[in-house]
């Protein structure tokens, strides 16, 4: 019984460490996405 717990526990664990994990790449790519674009603005208004 305890072991079986343990183990949901587990897989409940690594279905939030993948669910993070998506988040914070699609995160950093936004970021990336909207810094690319924010710094070629004001390149561009600099010109």
């Amino acid at each position: 019984m305890l072991t079986g717990r343990h183990r949901s526990l587990e897989v409940e664990e690594r279905k939030l460490y993948n669910f993070i994990d998506r988040y914070l790449v699609g995160l950093i790519f936004l970021g990336d996405q909207f810094l690319t674009n924010f710094y070629s603005s004001i390149k561009a208004a600099k010109i």
